[in-house]
């Protein structure tokens, strides 16, 4: 990888880190935000917590990819950004282009996942 490479996913990474934080933040407010009445209506209740619910699955995403996005600037700082963590094998540059976040290979990556779904 080049250095203006490097400094191209550099930038991209902490600029998908900084919006995202912040997104995680609102997302934090928005929760702390929401009461729950119990005089409400058990319908607004149920939205209420439906509502509630999907936050925090949101949240716990951002949260996830934050992570990723964190280990990836490390693995850029120490020169392994390329690599496949599974096999060892080159990321390719339009992989990388098109989720910058990422750890696997394709190939690595679809044994992951057919492996999480149980096929």
């Amino acid at each position: 990888m080049t250095p203006k490479q490097e400094q191209k996913f550099r930038k991209l990474l902490v600029n998908q880190r900084s919006e995202l934080a912040a997104e995680l933040a609102g997302l934090r407010k928005e929760d702390a935000d929401t009461k729950v009445d119990s005089s409400s209506e058990v319908s607004e209740r149920a939205l209420l917590e439906a509502e509630r619910a999907f936050v925090h699955r949101h949240e716990h995403d951002d949260a996830n990819l934050l992570n990723k996005i964190t280990l990836a600037l490390e693995r850029l700082e120490n020169g392994s950004y390329e690599t496949c963590l599974s096999c060892g094998g080159v990321i390719p540059m339009a992989r990388l282009l098109a989720k910058p976040s990422v750890a696997l290979c394709l190939p690595c990556q679809k044994a992951k996942d057919e492996s999480s779904s149980g096929m």
